[in-house]
């Protein structure tokens, strides 16, 4: 991978990851399942873990993390 197609990668990633800390977004203004686009399987895990933050836990299925609070997951 060349240096602007990594730039670009990181770029995209940040700017997802704005959306999880939009105050629309991690207020109550949203409930539920929503999407926030396409994104790769590395891009989603990074994106997966900044959603549910430092000091998540995996859930008793072994796969899903959750929260510290308990408030957000990630599958």
């Amino acid at each position: 991978m060349d240096k602007q197609n990594a730039i670009r990668i990181v770029d995209t990633l940040e700017q997802r990851i704005a959306v999880l800390d939009d105050p629309r977004v991690s207020g109550k203004a949203l409930k539920g399942n929503f999407g926030i686009g396409e994104a790769s399987s590395l891009n989603a895990d990074l994106m997966g873990k900044s959603w549910v933050g430092d000091g998540y836990k995996v859930a008793s299925d072994g796969k899903t993390l959750v929260s510290s609070d308990g408030m957000r997951q990630y599958i």
